[in-house]
């Protein structure tokens, strides 16, 4: 069923921030006032309205293609969702959909839904509403019905919780059940460890990811880790982190389907929680001895945290992180470090830091005001970079938190939203100040998690909108014990910043040879 809801007289302005909006404004007559909350319809403009091209998409694998018609507006004038409602007409999840060409698209396999179920893992038809808003105001301007339809020859891949006892003398073994058709998995690229939240008894050691020492049959469905590639991969990150491994650790596999979709794909339900999911494979490794073990490669990194509860950001950002701080000091910095030869360490930590409103001056506030259109700002926050020469155990004079203004490129940081700022329902963008301005950023938001893209570090703000008909704030939900949620704050290998570990990158020029 299609819903015209209206076209706003005048132009429109491209806005900066692309969101994924939880909940849309309700459907509107044509007559009805704009003091109603909608956009009345003009004569003779229906059919400049955006609409979906069909009632029905057949899902065969990759990406969800939509075909759509913009009508009079320009891809960069609209957002575009797709919407799951509930049975009295509330948004309940949603997913932003990108155009390409004549489609309305989104990656499908690796998205999870409030169910906890992959969006569109089981055969038959799903029912959902594409919305087409305003980027400018952010209003509904029309929404049509649409039926993705999952063929019944699709079978998802299958695993189980299992806890193998690992302790040197042999290989690890996985076993899985690969999917078909639209759930084939082609390949496993890269295995993350994890050894736990940081809780009393429990400690963080942050491991690096794996991306060799390890083969995967995926016709016969096994996943087979090399003993001695495991232990040097744990013997380094107990040597850098100067810590100890908990007698659990999770292994999570990410795979690779035929059409190029890349994700975590051992996850089983997290009991006591219908919108988590934990990881299927875990290692004993109370009886593992790795006194004795290798050194680390060197150019392998970490990045302390520190400030705001409840952020994170996946080891491969934290990579890069601490590979951007080092060339900014071996390019600025480069007499200083040669005198010190390599014997030197360099830490980076990322701070975000909460500021009052009388904390931040007018001009940066009336930027902000002017960046958040019709959202209120709730939040402002100060982030930065720093970074620290160390030797010996301290940090060099001179040498030590130092600025670094931008990265090589962007990473995105996962940031819990206040309690008090949070609502079913709501929009949230978060907003960046830089060179004498503000923009949105490219923001995605749940009830309780901001996830934004940047580059640089200044001061940010985080804006919010209520839509119309959203309900009220809900509880929070229960945490794995891998750390890991869903949506934009649920991807696997993420490392909480209120239990970080201490950075350590080597300096000298076996640093600079593998940053």
């Amino acid at each position: 069923m299609r819903r015209r809801i209206g076209r706003k007289t005048g132009s429109l302005i491209l806005a900066a921030a692309l969101i994924a909006v939880s909940a849309q404004p309700v459907m509107a007559e044509q007559g009805e006032n704009e003091a109603q909350g909608q956009i009345s319809v003009r004569a003779g403009e229906a059919a400049d309205m955006p609409a979906v091209e069909t009632d029905e998409v057949t899902w065969t694998g990759g990406k969800l293609k939509i075909p759509v018609s913009l009508g009079g507006y320009s891809a960069d004038e609209l957002i575009v969702v797709l919407n799951e409602k509930n049975e009295n007409g509330l948004v309940i999840s949603s997913r932003l959909l990108d155009i390409e060409g004549e489609n309305a698209v989104c990656d499908m396999v690796s998205f999870v839904d409030v169910t906890g179920e992959e969006w569109f893992a089981k055969a038959g038809d799903h029912f959902r509403t594409v919305a087409f808003e305003s980027a400018e105001t952010r209003e509904t301007i029309a929404e049509d019905d649409v039926t993705i339809h999952v063929p019944d020859d699709s079978v998802k891949w299958q695993v189980s919780e299992t806890t193998l006892v690992f302790d040197g003398s042999q290989d690890v073994v996985f076993h899985f059940v690969n999917g078909t058709n639209c759930f084939e998995l082609e390949a496993v690229d890269l295995l993350g460890i994890f050894t736990g939240m940081g809780g009393e008894g429990d400690p963080v050691t942050v491991v690096p990811d794996m991306t060799d020492g390890f083969t995967c049959d995926m016709a016969a469905g096994t996943l087979t880790i090399d003993k001695d590639a495991l232990k040097e991969t744990l013997a380094s990150a107990v040597s850098y982190n100067g810590g100890t491994l908990p007698d659990e650790i999770a292994v999570n596999a990410r795979a690779v389907t035929k059409d190029g979709e890349s994700f975590y794909f051992n996850r089983v339900p997290y009991e006591g929680s219908s919108t988590v999911t934990n990881t299927a494979w875990w290692l004993d490794i109370s009886d593992l001895d790795l006194d004795g073990g290798t050194e680390p490669a060197p150019g392998w990194v970490q990045v302390e945290f520190a400030g705001a509860d409840g952020a994170s950001v996946s080891e491969e950002d934290a990579d890069l992180i601490s590979s951007s701080a080092l060339e900014y000091l071996q390019e600025n910095y480069a007499d200083e470090l040669a005198a010190l030869g390599e014997g030197y360490e360099v830490s980076v930590r990322m701070d975000i830091a909460e500021r009052g409103e009388e904390n931040i001056p007018d001009e940066i506030k009336e930027a902000f005001s002017q960046a958040a259109g019709g959202s209120e700002i709730g939040k402002y926050y100060e982030i930065s970079v720093l970074a620290d020469v160390v030797s010996g155990g301290e940090a060099i004079d001179g040498l030590e938190g130092i600025v670094i203004p931008s990265l090589s490129r962007e990473v995105t940081v996962d940031l819990k939203i206040p309690a008090g700022l949070q609502k079913e329902g709501r929009v949230y963008t978060m907003l960046h100040y830089s060179g004498g301005k503000a923009s949105a950023l490219e923001t995605v938001g749940t009830k309780d998690t901001v996830s934004f893209k940047t580059a640089s570090f200044s001061p940010y703000a985080l804006a919010y909108k209520d839509a119309a008909g959203s309900a009220s704030a809900a509880d929070g939900n229960a945490a794995p014990k891998t750390g890991d949620g869903t949506g934009a704050a649920g991807a696997m290998g993420m490392m909480l910043l209120t239990a970080a570990a201490s950075a350590v990158l080597y300096g000298g020029r076996k640093s600079k040879e593998n940053a």
